[in-house]
């Protein structure tokens, strides 16, 4: 019976939005900073982790959560403060 529900719920994924996710934090995080980033470090829960860990980034041949965070607080306009987030963390 349970075998059949968790069949009957699955569907194929498409991708995986884990790193975005870490990306957009990153990039929020950024926002909120007008100081050089010398270190960054991202608390995830474990699926998160193991779901974003192997992920392939598109547009690029980089795979993970550190190279997502990384592109998150870099991403834009050379790290500006008018990147990355609205006033609304959006």
């Amino acid at each position: 019976m349970l075998r059949e529900f968790i069949l009957a719920d699955m569907r194929p994924a498409l991708g995986v939005t884990e790193p975005a996710a870490i990306a957009l934090a990153a990039a929020y995080a950024r926002a909120l900073t007008e100081e050089e980033i010398l270190e960054l470090t991202v608390y995830v829960s474990s699926g998160i982790y193991k779901n974003a860990y192997t992920c392939g980034i598109p547009g690029t041949s980089e795979v993970g959560n550190e190279f997502s965070a990384a592109l998150g607080a870099i991403s834009g306009k050379g790290g500006s403060r008018d990147h990355g987030a609205d006033d609304r963390g959006v």
